[in-house]
């Protein structure tokens, strides 16, 4: 995978999680949810980077 897509990838999932993480609202329900979703966002990006990396890992080994 090429390693600028990759970057992208990580980059936009971090923004989305921010961008989730600061939306306004008035009930205070729906700010848990928000926050909540957004924790878990940002949870599913490192374990996205991590298998990207040992993929990479992998192929790199491969390939010495």
């Amino acid at each position: 995978m090429n390693k600028q897509i990759v970057r992208g990838l990580v980059v936009a999932g971090v923004l989305g999680a921010s961008g989730m993480a600061h939306a306004a609202s008035g009930d205070p329900d729906i700010s848990a949810v928000t926050a909540a979703a957004a924790s878990i966002a940002i949870v599913g990006v490192a374990v996205f980077a991590v298998k990207v990396g040992m993929r990479v890992w992998k192929w790199m080994a491969g390939a010495l």
